[in-house]
């Protein structure tokens, strides 16, 4: 007696669909159709996912939405991934709507490596039922089965929800992977820190580096184009500042050049501030790499005498965020006397102020040796200057005599004279004349 044969139960809605692919072979289908119905037939899944794909279109078969599923169903539960994709998609569609299936189709092929399927679900979570915070975890999987785009949008999902170091750690794989979007954002998140996350310098220099040196895309993307130039710039500031990396203005000043030749005015900017600092050592040193101190140092810098004056003043009492420092308090003071017998030797609209500056520096030994005698002689030359221009109609420098007067400084002292010269200047619209007059009165 033979053996019986082993009896395979077979879905009824297999049976059906092969009836009616059968039915529709018969009716005079293209060999295309035939062939790929066969080997559909014969288990070749991505023959069913093609012949599905036909009659989702409608080309080269009549168009039939209930066969595409079957087919596509048929593919995917037999591991074909793009098929469960594509499913997943049909039932997105207005009459196959369904985001519970359609998640779960999606799930099935994102878990299995389709990168696009990860990919959709996390461009489109509301149409697989997927919550905003899963989005990221989508575009991750996506960036790991190598879709490079999602490196990016995968950390701006986790930096939306301030998940820093999630977002870092994919920004990190999108650079890795030679995506200089991601490298940017990633090192310009790493400088900030915050939300649990540490600031870490070096691994922010690296980052930005690697955008910085990004080539500008070849399509001309305007976007894109600012991006290598402003990574180099702020790669500039961290090395400038030197808090989370070492200071190093040489290269700052490289790549402040580097944004300034690409238009970005804030690298032309920086670049003439770094310069300063380059010329100004011992402030860079000691962090002065902004507010009024830098702008301090920039005026000195620049020939600003009274700056000069004003700085020697902070480093000579440890004042105002600067370490005491006597020897660069006398070499600003000395910068600052230099500057003033330049002007009052030449004359002209400053010179006055200039003598009196340096008048004041003899008087308190400030960067020359203290001589009263010379600070009279310079104070009585200002005094002089300032009634020649008073005499012209300046009535700044009217005041400037009345204060002489008032105060026998290069003038005899002689309260009356002041009060006519203040008196003159009020009457002419000058606010400091009025103001002197006023407090004249106040003494005794």
């Amino acid at each position: 007696m033979s053996e019986p044969k082993a009896y395979v139960r077979i879905p009824v809605a297999v049976l059906l669909l092969a009836a009616g692919l059968a039915a529709t072979a018969r009716a005079g289908d293209a060999p295309e159709v035939v062939a790929a119905k066969k080997a559909c037939d014969a288990q070749q899944f991505a023959e069913c996912h093609r012949l599905a794909e036909w009659y989702r279109d409608g080309y080269p078969v009549k168009e039939d939405t209930k066969k595409a599923i079957a087919l596509f169903g048929k593919a995917c539960d037999g591991g074909h991934l793009p098929s469960c994709r594509a499913l997943g998609t049909l039932y997105t569609n207005v009459l196959t709507r369904d985001a519970a299936k359609a998640g779960a189709l999606m799930q099935k092929a994102c878990d299995g490596g389709d990168a696009d399927a990860c990919y959709d679900v996390a461009e489109y979570p509301s149409r697989y039922a997927v919550t905003p915070d899963r989005v990221g975890g989508f575009f991750e999987k996506a960036c790991d089965a190598g879709k490079l785009i999602a490196c990016y949008n995968g950390g701006l999902a986790y930096r939306q929800h301030d998940e820093r170091a999630k977002a870092v750690a994919l920004y990190d794989k999108g650079c890795n992977k030679g995506d200089a979007a991601s490298c940017y954002n990633g090192g310009t998140l790493l400088a900030q820190g915050g939300a649990g996350m540490t600031k870490d310098g070096p691994r922010a220099a690296a980052m930005l580096q690697k955008a910085c040196d990004a080539p500008v895309a070849a399509n001309g993307d305007k976007d894109f184009a600012k991006l290598p130039p402003t990574a180099c710039y702020n790669l500039g500031v961290l090395l400038q500042n030197g808090d989370l990396v070492p200071q190093d203005l040489k290269r700052a000043h490289v790549l402040y050049d580097r944004a300034c030749t690409a238009k970005l005015d804030e690298g032309c900017r920086a670049l003439a501030d770094v310069q300063v600092m380059e010329r100004n050592p011992v402030e860079a040193k000691n962090g002065v790499t902004g507010g009024m101190n830098f702008i301090l140092v920039k005026a000195c810098d620049e020939g600003e005498a009274y700056t000069c004056r004003t700085l020697a003043e902070q480093y000579e009492a440890g004042s105002d965020g600067l370490p005491k420092n006597l020897t660069r308090a006398t070499e600003l003071y000395k910068k600052a006397n230099a500057l003033n017998k330049a002007h009052c030797d030449k004359g002209g609209k400053d010179a006055p102020m200039a003598c009196m500056e340096l008048s004041r520096a003899y008087e308190g030994g400030h960067g020359v040796v203290k001589s009263a005698t010379q600070a009279a002689v310079l104070a009585k030359k200002a005094a002089a200057m300032s009634q020649t221009q008073c005499d012209q109609g300046v009535m700044d420098e009217c005041v400037y005599v009345g204060l002489a007067y008032q105060w026998g400084n290069g003038m005899p002292k002689d309260k009356a004279k002041a009060a006519a010269l203040y008196k003159k200047a009020c009457d002419a619209g000058a606010q400091s004349g009025c103001t002197q007059a006023e407090q004249l009165t106040k003494e005794p």
